[in-house]
């Protein structure tokens, strides 16, 4: 047995391999398909309104994400020089020395610490007011990219449902 697997590989090596002598498989032949006309699909008409409404309502929410980022900035702004900038300043010891020795100077009656914490009050305030706007405005946007998304009466009504209901 091992002779002849020798002699096979010798004689595949010497002749190579032989694509003629390969099997015929039987191919069933497949059955004729009958003639059948695919009906054409009309193309569907342009509206032209609805294509004038996304063109709005793609400005619109261009406008909410101006505004958005925009707000971002101010407010961020706003934030870092309340927390870091003007508390700061008005708190240090530096600042605190120098109201005393004006009121030392020039006799006047001002109590720092009222106003250090009027001002802690004030930017308390500030803060959550500044917060609360951001947030304004990112529900905006996030409103005006579902209007643009839902654009037919039945969907923007189960839009509008749906707002209402986390609102309620």
């Amino acid at each position: 047995m091992a002779e002849e697997k020798d002699t096979n590989i010798d004689k595949v090596a010497s002749e190579g391999i032989s694509f003629t002598s390969s099997r015929k498989w039987e191919k069933d032949e497949p059955a004729p398909e009958p003639d059948v006309e695919i009906p054409e699909e009309p193309e569907p008409a342009i509206d032209e309104e609805y294509i004038a409404r996304q063109e709005k309502l793609q400005v619109a929410y261009e406008n909410s994400k101006a505004i958005n980022y925009s707000g971002m900035a101010l407010n961020g702004t706003g934030l870092w020089a309340m927390v870091f900038g003007i508390s700061g300043q008005l708190s240090s010891p530096e600042a605190f020395e120098m109201v005393n020795s004006l009121n030392d100077t020039f006799g006047l009656g001002i109590d720092y610490q009222a106003f250090i914490d009027k001002l802690e009050e004030w930017k308390g305030h500030l803060i959550s007011l500044m917060v609360s706007s951001q947030t304004a405005m990112v529900w905006y946007q996030d409103v005006r990219s579902k209007m643009k998304k839902c654009d037919s009466k039945d969907s923007f009504l189960k839009f509008v449902n749906d707002e209402l209901g986390k609102v309620v």
